[in-house]
């Protein structure tokens, strides 16, 4: 008698099964005349496998796990104002791959007249070095990007573009300098290819194709304005304040990095890296614009600027069938059926004729 007055006074919770039959849920209720059931869980399982789960509201009301530090280009976008900053920072790293041209050709004669006993054939190296290592060695940093990390080779390209212009601006003697050229064209090479590819993912598709135009747009607007600066910073200073006046750029990029900027590609080393197509496309690459700066000192038709021609122009195709057929190439052509990639490189390639070929019409008007 107790024990019926303590079940009639306290009820026992009801369980309610969602049965699923040709595609229509029914809720059966266990007793018919039972007060409103509380639903401790819906289950399409039988009714005696069933079994009750409480549900905690505090665990359904806490807010989701933030995500880690690794997003995919499918995943929502980030709010617009974080998305500006990381496009704010991806394009100051494109500015610096452009403005160590313009600037430093602005500051050429003050260079040369600084290393008065060393040859025309040397301090020519000053603009050559950079622009060849760049060139030669752009495919390599972004396919280093897609391999190791977009966000690590990014910020590594940025710190060197920090310390290689501190050593230009403060260099003793032109081969410092030319190595420190060189290195500036390296890390150019590493930093651009990844920062466009860190700033995409965090816009929707419909706004991409306008976000690669502000990333070029910027770095064409830079190199045009950066002679102007640089005029500006000779009047007052001497050719290694142009250099210095490049760290702070490469810093702010840096802390904008850490900041506004996370990875967007899954390191692969499963897959060996092809050695070969490295080593053919660089040197490839690298001959063709090392005739194309030197011919004019070679002779068009010497013998050194038609070697390095057709040694690269026999090269390239080669590099080119590897590619289309090794598992993990330097370069896969396949990606221009992308057309985000493609307008991408289109746009980079205007950017840099642009930026590279800005201060022969400064010169000239």
């Amino acid at each position: 008698m107790t024990e019926d007055l303590a079940s009639a006074s306290n009820p026992a919770p009801q369980v309610v099964q969602l049965r699923l039959s040709e595609g229509a849920a029914r809720l059966v209720p266990s007793a018919a005349a039972a007060p409103p059931p509380r639903i401790d869980r819906v289950t399409s399982e039988p009714a005696d496998h069933i079994e009750t789960q409480r549900i905690d509201p505090a665990a359904s009301a806490r807010p989701p796990s933030a995500p880690g530090p690794h997003r995919s280009s499918g995943d929502a976008e980030a709010p617009r104002g974080r998305a500006g900053l990381a496009l704010a920072t991806g394009s100051l790293a494109f500015v610096l791959g452009t403005v160590n041209v313009t600037v430093t050709n602005v500051a050429f004669p003050d260079i040369v007249r600084s290393f008065s006993g060393v040859s025309d054939a040397i301090t020519g190296w000053i603009v050559s070095g950079y622009a060849l290592a760049f060139a030669s060695t752009i495919i390599v940093g972004g396919r280093l990007a897609d391999r190791y990390g977009r966000l690590l080779v990014f910020r590594a390209g940025v710190l060197g573009l920090l310390v290689s212009s501190i050593v230009a601006g403060f260099a003793p003697g032109i081969g410092v300098l030319l190595a420190a050229r060189a290195v500036q064209g390296l890390c150019g090479a590493l930093t651009v290819p990844s920062s466009l590819a860190l700033v995409l993912p965090q816009f929707p598709a419909g706004r991409q194709a306008s976000v690669i135009g502000i990333w070029a747009a910027a770095g064409m607007v830079a190199s045009g304005i950066a002679p102007g600066l640089a005029a500006v910073i000779l009047e007052f200073s001497s050719w290694r304040g142009v250099y210095l006046a490049i760290a702070p750029i490469a810093a702010l990029a840096f802390l904008g990095s850490l900041r506004f900027l996370y990875e967007t590609a899954k390191r692969d080393l499963r897959t060996p890296l092809d050695l070969l197509g490295v080593i053919m496309g660089t040197a490839a690459v690298f001959l063709i614009v090392l005739a194309t700066l030197q011919g004019r000192h070679w002779g068009w038709s010497s013998a050194w600027t038609l070697a390095c021609f057709g040694s690269g122009a026999a090269l390239l195709p080669l590099f080119l069938l590897r590619s289309a057929r090794h598992p993990e190439p330097l370069f896969d052509p396949r990606l221009f059926r992308i057309r985000s990639f493609a307008v991408a490189n289109l746009a980079v390639a205007l950017s840099m004729i642009g930026a590279f070929t800005s201060w022969f019409l400064l010169c000239c008007v």
